[in-house]
C-alpha cells in the first residue's frame, strides 16, 4: 500500500484502524503505525496562494502590414504607423487623363454663350495654347490636393484593437491610357473674357466617369464669390392633402422630426443655443402645378402658416413670417405639397470656390449641395433646399453618412447654399469623407471614423 494511502485510510478511522489493517488485526489493537522517513511522504497541503496577476497582453496591431483598395473612382492606399501616439497616411490617388479641347463656332450655341456679344479677339481666340497645355495638369492636380487633403483625419478605436490614427493625402495621378484612369477629362479651352463653360462629372457611382471642364476651372483666385446664410437646420415638412392645407399624419411627423431635432441643436454649445429670437426661421410653402396661379399661391402661403403656427404653438416662437411660392419650378409630383422649414443662427458670410476641386467631389462619388431649382429648364437634376444629395441614384449618400458618422455628419450635407465645397464654398465637411472612410474600411477589414 502506498503512503498517501495510509494517511488517506489513518485520516478517515484513525491509527488504530489502520495498524488493525496493516496486521490483520482489529481496530482495538493498540500497535502503532511506523511512518515512513521525512521526505518520503508528501506533506499536507497548506493555503493556496493566490496566482500571480498575469501581465496584461498586448492588443493586437497591424505590425508591417499594408493596405491598398482600388474602385473605379479612385485608389486608396494606407502605410499605417503606430499605434498612438504615432500617426499614419491614407493616400488617396486620382487617375486622370486629360483631353484638350479647341473652341468652335458650333459651342456658341450652347446655353451659357447664346447672349454673348463676341469680340474679334475672342473670335481669334480659339485654339487651346500649347504652353497652357502643359500646366493644365500640374494646375488641376494643387487645386484638387489643396481643396481635399488633410482636412479631417481618419480614427480607430476598437476595444480589441490598438488605436491609431491617419491624415489624408490627395493626389492626382496623370495616366497615358483613360482605360486606366478613374476619370477622363476633356478640359474645354474658352475664349478669353467669354461666359464660363458649366462643367460636368457624368457616370453612374461605382464606374470610371468622364468630365467636361472650363479650362479656367482650377485657377486660382476664384471669380465665383457669393455672400450666404447657412442653415443647421433644414426640413421638407410633407405631403399635405391634395388641395388642402390640414396638418394631415404625414405632416404632423415631419413637424415632429424638425422639433426634436430642433431641440437636439438648442443643447448646450449646439448650433442653435442662442436666444430663441436670434434664430431666424424660414417657412416656405408649395404647391402641385395643377390649378391656377393665383389659387396655388394662397394653397401654398395657407399652408406655411398651418406648419408655422404648430411650432410658433409647440416650441414657444415669437410669430414668424412665411411664404407660399405656390407651383413656382413644381411639377405634378405630390412631393410639391410641402412647406421648406429651416432655422439658422448664422450671419451672412462671403464665400468662393474652386471649381475643380468642387468638380473632383463627383469624381469621388459625391452629389451636388447647392440649391437649382430651375436645373430642369438647362437639363440638369433639380435641387431644392433640404434636398439629399444625389450623384446617381444608385446611392443613398446621405444615408451612407449617416450609418458611418451619425445624423449630425449627414445634416451638415443637406441642399443648402452654404460653404461647403459641395455647394458654394470650399468647406469640406466630415462626411465628404465618407467613400475614402469606406475604402478604408474595405481595406482594412476595420471600422474607423472621421474626426
Amino acid at each position: 500500500m502506498r503512503a498517501s494511502d495510509l494517511l488517506v485510510l489513518q485520516a478517515i478511522g484513525g491509527n488504530a484502524a489502520t495498524a488493525a489493517l496493516l496486521h490483520g488485526g482489529h481496530p482495538g489493537d493498540r500497535r502503532v503505525v511506523q511512518r515512513e522517513p521525512p521526505g518520503q511522504v508528501p506533506a499536507p497541503a497548506g493555503p493556496v496562494s493566490p496566482p500571480s496577476p498575469v501581465p496584461p497582453s498586448r492588443l493586437p496591431d497591424f505590425g508591417d502590414m499594408r493596405f491598398m483598395e482600388i474602385n473605379p473612382r479612385f485608389d486608396l492606399f494606407y502605410d499605417p504607423v503606430g499605434p498612438l501616439p504615432a500617426v499614419g497616411k491614407v493616400t488617396i490617388t486620382l487617375k486622370v487623363h486629360v483631353v484638350f479641347k479647341d473652341f468652335d463656332r458650333g459651342m456658341m450655341r450652347r446655353p451659357e454663350f447664346r447672349r454673348h456679344r463676341w469680340t474679334r479677339d475672342q473670335l481669334r481666340d480659339f485654339k487651346f495654347p500649347s504652353d497652357d497645355k502643359k500646366k493644365w495638369v500640374g494646375k488641376f492636380a494643387t487645386a484638387v490636393q489643396d481643396g481635399w487633403k488633410e482636412k479631417h483625419v481618419f480614427v480607430l478605436n476598437d476595444p480589441g484593437f490598438a488605436s491609431y490614427r491617419a491624415t489624408c493625402d490627395v493626389q492626382v495621378e496623370h495616366v497615358d491610357d483613360p482605360a486606366q484612369a478613374n476619370t477622363v477629362i476633356a478640359a474645354q479651352w474658352v475664349p478669353r473674357g467669354a461666359p464660363r463653360l458649366r462643367s460636368a462629372v457624368s457616370g453612374k457611382f461605382d464606374e470610371s466617369k468622364t468630365a467636361v471642364l472650363d479650362a479656367r476651372d482650377p485657377d486660382v483666385p476664384v471669380t465665383h464669390k457669393r455672400k450666404v446664410r447657412p442653415a443647421q437646420l433644414l426640413r421638407q415638412i410633407g405631403p399635405f392633402d391634395h388641395d388642402s392645407a390640414v396638418i394631415n399624419p404625414a405632416v404632423q411627423s415631419g413637424i415632429d422630426g424638425f422639433e426634436r431635432r430642433f431641440r437636439q441643436l438648442r443643447k448646450r454649445s449646439g448650433p442653435l443655443d442662442v436666444p430663441i429670437d436670434k434664430i431666424d426661421f424660414g417657412f416656405r410653402g408649395r404647391a402641385t402645378s395643377p390649378g391656377s396661379v393665383s389659387y396655388n399661391n394662397d394653397l401654398s402661403l395657407r399652408r406655411a402658416n398651418a406648419v408655422a403656427g404648430r411650432m410658433e404653438s409647440d416650441l414657444g416662437l415669437p410669430p414668424q413670417i412665411t411664404i407660399g411660392v405656390g407651383e413656382h419650378n413644381a411639377g405634378a409630383d405630390p412631393m410639391f405639397r410641402r412647406v421648406d422649414v429651416s432655422a439658422s443662427s448664422s450671419a451672412e458670410i462671403e464665400v468662393s470656390q474652386n471649381v475643380a476641386a468642387h468638380e473632383a467631389g463627383h469624381m469621388f462619388g459625391l452629389g451636388d449641395e447647392y440649391v437649382e431649382e430651375d436645373a430642369h429648364k438647362k437639363g440638369f437634376r433639380q435641387k431644392f433646399e433640404a434636398d439629399r444629395p444625389v450623384l446617381s441614384d444608385e446611392r443613398d449618400e446621405y444615408q451612407d453618412v449617416k450609418d458611418a458618422m451619425g445624423e449630425d455628419a449627414a445634416e451638415e450635407l443637406l441642399v443648402q447654399d452654404g460653404p461647403s465645397i459641395m455647394s458654394r464654398g470650399d468647406e469640406v465637411k466630415r462626411g465628404h469623407y465618407v467613400y475614402f472612410l469606406e475604402s478604408l474600411n474595405t481595406a482594412t477589414s476595420k471600422t474607423w471614423t472621421v474626426e
